[in-house]
């Protein structure tokens, strides 16, 4: 029996209705999704993870035994991966890169690089293994980073990895405002968990993120909102294989980063007169002055006593050097203001100095840059930021296998030539 015209009215109707739901929620959702297809070898902030060898053979290896053979695990996604270091001078690795629970099928690696020091011997491999995830269902490449390792009398190998990779791609915030995104994980099963990930994103909308420890792009955590436009964003969820991440909208204040920028107004926070008790934005502003993160305090350099016995952290020459500089200018030249943020100890002893704001404020810390970084910013009477320790980073450099173990250093001509330009000028 056919329906009635009034049954498929009302079919018709409740169509529309749905329809109309639908675009409703396309047209004023709030959430953007972002699909992260490309994989990038990048390892910054993972540490290498030591692996517990046996020298017994699991059961379920259907291979014989050798007496230089080491067994072992990489916990990477749902199922671990077998492999297997065959101890010799120049040591082999036998890895199960298919995670099929057998090493039958899988090449064995020579390593990639060699190192020597200090008689302690160091090989390297780049392998790329199938982990899986709980969120697909299927195998997912992913590159490791694998380092053997000893002391040059002993006789076994000691065995590290670490994920060797980040998710990145684009996502769509709004109509045309289409942004790059990356995305890392430090976990080290390379779960994309939310707590386990900080992210990138290209909010100023010049095609790179730059990817410094104190960028202005960077984000160390989902709850740290950040501004494109006029709209502030929070990221809300990722896939545990950093394929998708979820972007939404929130009323929140967007994180404050600080951005350093070369002829641009040197960033002080909005709190800054909160921050560092006393002192003002104007005992600054309107004359040059440098602000320094430094280990230690100006007492304790002119004293070369500081070293932090407990982390084993003691100043570089190079760093004791160009500071003593800059407190040798400071005592010549009153009219140079500094700001000196100790980022290690408390502030406790200095001598008297009428040009220097001494400060071991953990938020001013966490403001300019890295716990333990020894930088120097220096800005001249009109709040431009003139010189300044720049962080070498870049896109080009992702490619290299330690793409943060350096930065370019301000040296102690160039800090005294600035300062003296800006004092006399």
């Amino acid at each position: 029996m056919e329906p009635s015209k009034k049954e498929v009215f009302k079919v018709k109707k409740l169509l529309v209705f749905i329809l109309f739901i639908l675009l409703a929620a396309m047209i004023f959702s709030t959430d953007y999704v972002g699909l992260l297809s490309e994989k990038v070898a990048w390892n910054a902030g993972n540490e290498y993870i030591l692996v517990q060898l046996n020298d017994n053979k699991p059961e379920y290896l259907s291979i014989n035994h050798s007496e230089n053979y080491r067994y072992g695990k990489f916990n990477i996604g749902n199922n671990p991966i077998d492999f297997i270091l065959i101890n010799d001078d120049e040591p082999l690795i036998w890895v199960d890169s298919n995670n099929n629970g057998s090493l039958m099928d899988d090449e064995i690696h020579a390593p990639l690089s060699k190192e020597t020091t200090n008689n302690t011997l160091i090989f390297g491999w780049k392998i790329s293994v199938k982990s899986f995830y709980e969120t697909q269902g299927s195998g997912e490449s992913r590159l490791i980073r694998i380092m053997a390792r000893k002391e040059v009398i002993e006789t076994d190998f000691e065995v590290r990895y670490c994920l060797y990779e980040h998710r990145e791609g684009l996502v769509l915030f709004e109509e045309n405002v289409l942004r790059k995104v990356k995305v890392f994980t430090t976990g080290p099963e390379g779960f994309y968990r939310l707590e386990d990930i900080y992210f990138g994103v290209d909010t100023d909308g010049d095609g790179q993120i730059a990817l410094i420890p104190d960028s202005y792009e960077l984000f160390y955590s989902p709850n740290e909102a950040f501004q494109i436009g006029n709209k502030t964003y929070k990221l809300k969820e990722t896939t545990e294989d950093g394929r998708k991440v979820l972007f939404t909208e929130t009323n929140e204040k967007p994180v404050e980063k600080p951005k350093f920028v070369k002829g641009k107004d040197f960033p002080l926070p909005d709190n800054f007169e909160n921050l560092l008790e006393g002192v003002s934005k104007s005992d600054l502003l309107g004359k040059p002055f440098i602000v320094v993160l430094s280990k230690a305090t100006p007492e304790q350099i002119e004293e070369g006593e500081y070293s932090d016995c407990c982390n084993c952290n003691m100043l570089t020459a190079f760093n004791e050097i160009r500071l003593n500089e800059i407190i040798n200018i400071s005592e010549k030249y009153k009219e140079l203001k500094i700001l000196w943020i100790v980022t290690s100890k408390d502030a406790d002893n200095l001598k008297e100095y009428t040009n220097i704001y001494l400060s071991s404020n953990s938020k001013l810390v966490e403001y300019y840059g890295f716990p333990g970084e020894e930088r120097v910013f220096i800005v001249d009477k009109d709040g431009k930021l003139v010189q300044f320790d720049k962080y070498w980073v870049n896109e080009e450099s992702l490619t290299t296998d330690r793409p943060q173990n350096g930065k370019l250093m301000l040296g102690l001509k160039d800090i005294r030539t600035t300062v003296l330009n800006l004092v006399f000028n």
